[in-house]
């Protein structure tokens, strides 16, 4: 569609920047990682863009006092294995974003999500990362290790307010005592919270 030359479709500074064949070559040939050694992660081929995306966002560190753990869909029809569907998102097919984010919606940090265990017992970096977090007698649930990995990147949680949804609603108890940070529920079905947001 870039290259149309019709008058209502054409991109002009597309189309005068690169042709349509050198663009097909360059996505052709791109890859962020090496090829021949996958591993479990789903996510391989495209970790390191993540990797790079959470050292650009977190390069001034976490400066808003409010923040949100939410999870965000980027819209995806393709074929993938962690492509999901979530009933009851604006966008419903595509992959799941764990993020945390500034009230105004800027990300601090980005966790794709790539699904449950394999059957095989074989498990993803994201998994092991996962388990290096968890404590050996402690068994955590899939919410705690995703607030715990969201916030590790925040130097000194109990400074922020930390919003969430109904999915982590009783990550009050993952803290300790001596950490009080501030853990709020919002209900966006309640009338009264929406005009509050």
């Amino acid at each position: 569609m870039y290259w149309e030359n019709a008058p209502d479709t054409e991109t002009m500074l597309v189309s005068q920047a690169m042709s349509r064949k050198r663009y097909f070559d360059i996505k052709k040939y791109l890859h962020f990682n090496d090829n021949t050694a996958i591993d479990s992660d789903r996510y391989y081929k495209v970790r390191p863009i993540y990797i790079l995306l959470n050292e650009a966002l977190q390069k001034f560190g976490v400066f808003a006092e409010h923040l949100s753990i939410d999870e965000r869909m980027v819209r995806y029809f393709g074929r993938h294995g962690c492509k999901m569907y979530m009933k009851g998102k604006p966008v419903k097919f595509g992959y799941k974003l764990w993020i945390l984010s500034s009230f105004d919606g800027y990300p601090f940090h980005i966790i794709p999500y790539q699904g449950a265990q394999k059957e095989n017992g074989s498990e993803n970096s994201s998994e092991k990362l996962d388990k290096a977090m968890k404590s050996k007698k402690e068994k955590k649930t899939l919410s705690q290790t995703v607030v715990e990995n969201l916030l590790s990147v925040v130097e000194t949680p109990a400074k922020h307010k930390i919003y969430m949804d109904n999915f982590l609603r009783h990550m009050i108890f993952l803290f300790p005592s001596e950490i009080s940070v501030s853990l709020l529920q919002v209900q966006l079905e309640r009338i009264e919270w929406q005009n509050a947001l």
